[in-house]
């Protein structure tokens, strides 16, 4: 259960795309450590999402995400940077129904 005490479950999408962007540069830095080199693939798939839904600034939320899983593209990049990302992010949102706010845009 979340805090509201439902079964909906919440995901803050910013915490999403921060963590995703993270993860990313951080795997490529380490990776290139043992001498691996481009180009990277970066692969997302999210689980256990049907239901979840993303809240808003404006007290709103999304609709609940329609599928429980879902393989988000896969990347193949010559360097891992959160403006790199940005193809994940967009389809992160349609998951729940929507695009991508524009105020999430700049990144």
């Amino acid at each position: 259960m979340n805090v509201q005490g439902n079964d909906r479950l919440v995901v803050w999408s910013g915490e999403f795309e921060d963590g995703v962007g993270e993860m990313g540069v951080n795997g490529m830095t380490r990776l290139k450590e043992y001498g691996l080199e481009e180009p990277w693939v970066v692969f997302v798939t999210l689980l256990r999402m049907k239901g979840a839904f993303v809240p808003s600034e404006y007290g709103t939320a999304t609709r609940p995400a329609w599928r429980d899983r879902a393989r988000l593209p896969e990347l193949v990049l010559e360097h891992v940077s959160k403006e790199t990302l940005k193809p994940l992010y967009e389809a992160f949102w349609l998951m729940f129904g929507t695009t991508r706010p524009v105020k999430r845009r700049g990144i």
